[in-house]
């Protein structure tokens, strides 16, 4: 299958797959070592339906179930229905609409209603972005933690994002550090614009400038790649080495996609 660059820094890789019904026989190592090296895979113009949609994710890794489970696509236990339509499952323009990383190893997205305008995904290559910094700064990072307060903030009202009440048992207040180590054993930031509130080393003013001035970087066109959503389209992505973003649609037109996540062993720390 022929495989293209998307961006000029080697985030992306554009796969034909036009007209696949059935991934069951693609090489898992070949699909794994590709979503590693470009972060993510678009696949063009498939004709996968949900079942097609599982045999690629057990490519990937082990299927999670979705919860709660009134977000599931009926019938499937391993897929979250989401959209911008209010009851439509989640509700994934406002759950999603901030730079972040979902905390699953990967993530799969199979597009079911195009929008006729805007509902683009943007992606940020943090293993780029983080070499892209002066080295002095990168020694300063290595030393950094980030507040991750995902109870406190649930409880503050997190939920009108489109969270529900059951999600808080499962939440824990953390702290982590600036850097991780990806699968492939590459450096990359590890940010997100909701969920990481300050970093410990800092005080409130210079935490928020430092940050400021990461999501500055990390999000700028240098280390971005925009998907522009076409029928058939199926997005895998690694959640270590990128954030994404779902970007809004327009006033007037629907959003409706399918999504599954995986694990497998991670090199995180």
């Amino acid at each position: 299958m022929r495989v293209s660059e998307l961006t000029s820094i080697g985030l992306g890789g554009g796969l034909a797959a036009e007209g696949a019904t059935d991934p069951g026989g693609w090489d898992p190592g070949w699909l794994r070592g590709l979503l590693h090296k470009h972060g993510v895979l678009v696949l063009h113009s498939t004709a996968l339906d949900d079942e097609g949609f599982l045999a690629l994710g057990r490519l990937i890794g082990e299927l999670e179930e979705v919860t709660p489970a009134e977000d599931r696509v009926p019938g499937y236990a391993q897929v979250r229905l989401q959209s911008n339509v209010p009851g439509l499952g989640l509700r994934a323009d406002l759950a999603g609409g901030f730079w972040h990383s979902d905390e699953s190893p990967a993530t799969l997205l199979r597009v079911v209603e195009v929008p006729a305008q805007g509902g683009e995904t943007g992606f940020a290559d943090m293993r780029a972005a983080w070499r892209g910094l002066p080295a002095g700064d990168r020694a300063k990072l290595r030393n950094m933690h980030g507040w991750w307060p995902w109870r406190q903030l649930y409880a503050l009202g997190v939920k009108e994002r489109g969270e529900r009440d059951e999600v808080l048992d499962t939440l824990t207040d953390e702290v982590r550090p600036l850097v991780r180590r990806t699968v492939t054993g590459e450096e990359a930031l590890h940010l997100s614009k909701l969920w990481l509130v300050q970093v410990r080393e800092l005080d409130q003013t210079a935490s928020k400038e430092l940050l400021a001035s990461l999501y500055a970087h990390a999000t700028s066109d240098t280390y971005t790649y925009t998907h522009t959503w076409q029928a058939g389209d199926v997005l895998i992505w690694d959640n270590e080495a990128v954030m994404h973003r779902a970007m809004p649609v327009a006033e007037g037109c629907r959003k409706v996609t399918h999504r599954i996540t995986v694990r497998y062993p991670v090199n995180s720390s």
